[in-house]
């Protein structure tokens, strides 16, 4: 149950890096796409992908944990909370590493 369980919430932190990995890609390419923004409607098309991102990667990290606790099997939704979290850990690291490293 254990290798099912690291095994799934590494594939569910990868999904949460691709999604990182395009919506940063889209700002680097979003003042080519639209131009400079001014005013008020860029600060809320920045806040309402931002919204958007937190409820996406909210549910990739938290969702199944969630179902997990919530239906009753409270230490198997508490273990793959903790195995998404030290996966997030552990890619985050490696991403500041690989910068540093550059």
């Amino acid at each position: 149950m254990d290798k099912k369980f690291l095994q799934l919430s590494f594939l569910q932190i990868a999904g949460v890096l691709v999604y990182v990995g395009l919506v940063a890609t889209f700002m680097q390419k979003a003042e080519s796409l639209f131009g400079s923004i001014n005013g008020r409607l860029g600060f809320i098309a920045f806040l309402m992908l931002f919204i958007v991102s937190a409820v996406i990667t909210s549910f990739l990290v938290l969702g199944y944990p969630l179902y997990l606790f919530l239906s009753g099997d409270k230490r198997s939704g508490i273990k793959m909370f903790l195995y998404n979290l030290s996966w997030l850990v552990i890619s985050t690291i490696c991403i500041f590493v690989w910068l540093f490293l550059r």
